[in-house]
């Protein structure tokens, strides 16, 4: 009941020409949120609100292009929408379309602009960004490989409780690469991205703890 009230405030306010509530009742119709779900109506309501310029707007305009939701899937065109919601600084935009410069969905494979436009999010705090930016010095695309700025980026986004990051941060604690190797610290970050749901943590858990074990068979042999 009250989805749907605010879905009529919203339609009042959006009617009335306010962007921020056409992007928002654009949400509410391509969700089904307090009115029939339509991809359609959300499409009407987010170029309304692009016909202002409201970056949110524009990127949700994009990521229909890019999904194919209501319209013929277009990368390009998701692209060129993306990048004006990431001209405007809208961090989910940036990070969008670096992935896209990354992968050359939409436009020419760039690396490095990609890694730009990654830098961009990643230092307004936004974790797939850092994450994105991470994998890239971790591989030495678009930037120099440097295995210590992957790891603290790694670990920034990590610490926002993104998985992905957690799995690959306990890896290269595991590995000793970017970091000193410590399996304590690499077990606790795979045992947290297992918890989150990173099935891939699982076996690298049990690899890590029998180098743990057998480090210290080692070392206790050593003793003796």
């Amino acid at each position: 009941m009250i989805n749907f009230f605010r879905a009529l405030l919203m339609k009042l306010l959006a009617t009335l020409g306010v962007p921020e509530c056409q992007n928002i009742l654009g949400n509410m119709y391509e969700e089904g949120i307090g009115v029939e779900q339509s991809d359609e109506l959300a499409l009407k309501w987010f170029r309304k609100a692009v016909d202002q310029g409201d970056a949110r707007a524009q990127s949700n305009l994009g990521r229909m292009y890019e999904d194919g939701k209501g319209v013929v899937k277009d990368c390009a065109e998701a692209a060129k929408w993306y990048r004006k919601a990431s001209d405007q600084g809208h961090v989910w935009s940036q990070n969008a379309l670096g992935y896209m410069y990354s992968s050359g969905c939409g436009v020419s494979k760039n690396d490095e602009i990609a890694a730009e436009w990654y830098e961009k999010a990643a230092g307004k705090g936004y974790a797939w960004a850092q994450f994105n930016l991470a994998w890239a010095y971790y591989d030495g695309r678009g930037v120099n490989c440097d295995f210590k700025k992957a790891h603290d980026l790694y670990l920034e986004a990590a610490k926002q409780e993104l998985c992905q990051a957690q799995y690959n941060l306990g890896l290269m604690y595991a590995d000793g690469v970017g970091v000193p190797q410590d399996y304590t610290a690499a077990l606790v970050w795979l045992e947290t991205a297992s918890d989150g749901g990173v099935q891939e943590a699982i076996p690298s858990i049990e690899m890590v703890k029998q180098k743990q074990m057998h480090k210290s068979s080692g070392a206790e042999g050593s003793v003796n």
